[in-house]
């Protein structure tokens, strides 16, 4: 009687909120539902208790293939496949939902809890973030149920283990921050120095705003991406220098400067470095400013604009001629030259005084000067007024 009022007096000790017996009962009888349970679903399922009703065979993430109707047996044997008599599992997997509701019975099954085990599924179902504990659930319930039958929408990567070793480390081994260029065809790594998909061809400029060490080895970091210290030039290798073009340079006077000097025939006017840029047609005037050369050329220059010597004429320009030796012969009076003749033009829509003159060859302030009757002021003529052209 001693001996039972010991154990008695052992059971009735509490542990916890609980006395000893209460454990015992708690513990053996939540023993004795996973070892029911385990024997209802022990058997190891070999690939015959798997029948594919799925016709894509890339359907699914994991595990067994998506489509698959699992109808599992007790015995790991062949023999007995072909027709499920067993009494393991049976589940008819048509859909997400149904595959949830199979995966989360496997885990509670196998002894995991029961909130734990929806939790983790409900997680992995609707593309969430799994922890390490949810993520070995959810390889077991893809192991022992398969795949889902449609994809994960947003599936994240199961956590690292493996601790970041060569992450990068903001050091000041260059000064210069800003606008460096790619040497050649370069890749761009992450912050732990592996190269990404991303690669930049010879000359791409990238913007550096802090320089480092990942492993090592000196990093750029520009942004979100990370490039090779020996990748990088300060000078972009695409662009070559520009080469001097030979512009024009003023020299000795071909002929008198102002105006009076025409095109013989239509032709380019230039710019200063001999390029053609407009056409000017055939008795265009010609303001020239300056004699000079354009790589050994001579031009005119006119204002913005540049005229080759050999095609521009000009009237009254004095002409270079040959001494003629004297005669004894007494020269005959030269005649009076008569006064060049004024011309009337009638102002069209769109005339000023400057393109008038450029017609004529002359400057728009004689023009100006000799209608000063009609015009008041040299900005202000009107269609259809006649005006006094001087000579050339």
């Amino acid at each position: 009687m001693a001996g039972l009022e010991n154990i008695q007096a052992q059971l009735g000790k509490m542990y916890g909120p609980l006395p000893l017996g209460a454990w015992i009962i708690v513990v053996g009888g939540g023993l004795a539902f996973a070892l029911y349970q385990r024997n209802q679903s022990t058997a190891t399922d070999d690939s015959s208790d798997w029948t594919d009703t799925d016709t894509d065979p890339n359907v699914g993430l994991g595990g067994v293939p998506a489509g698959y109707t699992y109808t599992g047996d007790d015995t790991d044997d062949d023999s007995d496949d072909s027709t499920s008599t067993g009494t393991g599992s049976s589940y008819v997997i048509t859909d997400n939902e149904s595959w949830g509701q199979a995966a989360t019975n496997e885990l509670i099954a196998l002894g995991y809890d029961s909130a734990a085990a929806a939790a983790a599924i409900g997680v992995y179902m609707n593309g969430g973030s799994p922890t390490a504990t949810q993520w070995a659930m959810i390889r077991v319930a893809l192991t022992r149920v398969g795949a889902m039958p449609s994809p994960v929408p947003t599936q994240n990567n199961p956590p690292s283990t493996q601790p970041t070793t060569n992450a990068f480390k903001a050091k000041a081994t260059e000064t210069r921050t800003g606008t460096w260029y790619a040497k050649g065809s370069i890749k761009a790594y992450t912050k732990d120095g592996k190269a990404t998909s991303i690669t930049r061809p010879k000359g791409y400029a990238i913007i550096v705003e802090q320089w480092g060490t990942i492993g090592g080895s000196t990093y750029a970091r520009s942004r979100t991406y990370y490039y090779r210290y020996s990748d990088l030039s300060m000078t972009n290798p695409t662009k070559a220098a520009a080469k001097a073009k030979p512009a024009f340079k003023a020299g000795k006077s071909q002929g008198p400067v102002g105006t009076g000097w025409h095109l013989k025939a239509a032709g380019k006017a230039y710019d200063k470095y001999g390029t053609a840029k407009v056409s000017r047609p055939k008795n265009y005037g010609v303001l020239v400013v300056s004699w000079g050369t354009i790589n050994g050329t001579s031009y005119a220059r006119s204002v913005n604009y540049y005229y080759p010597t050999s095609n521009l004429t000009h009237p009254t320009a004095k002409k270079t001629t040959t001494a003629k030796p004297k005669t004894t012969t007494k020269p005959k009076a030269k005649k009076a030259t008569p006064k060049p003749k004024t011309k009337t033009y009638t102002v069209k829509s769109g005339d000023n005084l400057t393109n008038i003159g450029h017609k004529f060859g002359i400057s728009w302030q004689r023009i100006f000067n000799a209608n000063k009757g009609k015009i008041s002021n040299p900005n202000l003529i009107r269609p259809g007024q006649k005006l006094t052209i001087p000579a050339s």
